[in-house]
């Protein structure tokens, strides 16, 4: 079953005051670019998962090099 992308927010600040605020940026911006998780997580070098919890505005954690 495909998923459906989220809709865009054209009245969305572009400002982030706090991690949820970033997330919500993100994900709408994908929207604009009509672009599935997964194909967006590709372009940018990272996982899926964590595009999604980027997304959905949960801390991230990073590994050292």
């Amino acid at each position: 079953m495909a998923r459906k992308l989220p809709p865009a927010d054209s009245g969305l600040s572009p400002l982030a005051e706090n991690l949820d605020d970033l997330g919500k940026i993100v994900r709408n911006t994908r929207a604009h670019g009509q672009l599935r998780i997964d194909d967006a997580a590709a372009l940018l070098g990272v996982s899926s998962d964590l595009l999604s919890r980027l997304e959905n505005g949960k801390p991230l954690t990073s590994s050292p090099p």
